[in-house]
């Protein structure tokens, strides 16, 4: 039976809002967090800090209309 490796990213060293997408970095790695309707979003990870052109097999749509996004920075508890 193969054992599943799980990789912690680290604490978020600095984050970029922008309308609808939110980007994360965590050390090297980068994760990614897009609203694209009310009711859905994309998240992606990339490793390398590097995103690719964007394939999704989840959401072939790529023109998605703009969704008010509210996004509050808050304090570690």
């Amino acid at each position: 039976m193969s054992q599943n490796v799980f990789h912690y990213l680290g604490d978020i060293t600095h984050y970029h809002f922008d309308q609808q997408r939110l980007d994360l970095r965590c050390g090297d790695a980068a994760v990614r967090i897009e609203v694209l309707a009310p009711d859905l979003m994309r998240v992606r990870l990339a490793p390398d800090g590097r995103f690719d052109h964007g394939f999704s097999y989840a959401a072939a749509r790529s023109d998605w209309p703009a969704v008010e996004v509210v996004f509050e920075a808050g304090e570690d508890p």
